[in-house]
């Protein structure tokens, strides 16, 4: 799923990256002054500016290629223990 090298940490420098699967939504990107890796889930229809911030999941993690891969890693378990078979 997410696992896949769907975006790479080259565009997350960049911008952040948006994706979905099986309804839930995702943002891996750079957020603050401290420059960290921030990942989040958050269920649709809706995007990531119109969804209530209680609605969201967030991660931080070093802004790093291995806080990259740890990210990628949040998100796949997110996946598994929290959407995977849902109605969502």
């Amino acid at each position: 799923m997410i696992k896949e090298d769907l975006f790479s940490f080259a565009f997350i420098k960049k911008s952040p990256f948006f994706g979905s699967c099986h309804g839930m939504q995702y943002r891996v990107g750079r957020e603050g002054e401290e420059e960290q890796l921030v990942a989040c889930v958050y269920p649709g229809p809706y995007s990531y500016d119109n969804t209530p911030e209680e609605e969201k999941q967030k991660k931080k993690f070093d802004f790093s290629p291995e806080g990259y891969e740890q990210a990628k890693d949040w998100l796949e378990m997110m996946y598994e223990s929290h959407w995977k078979g849902s109605d969502y």
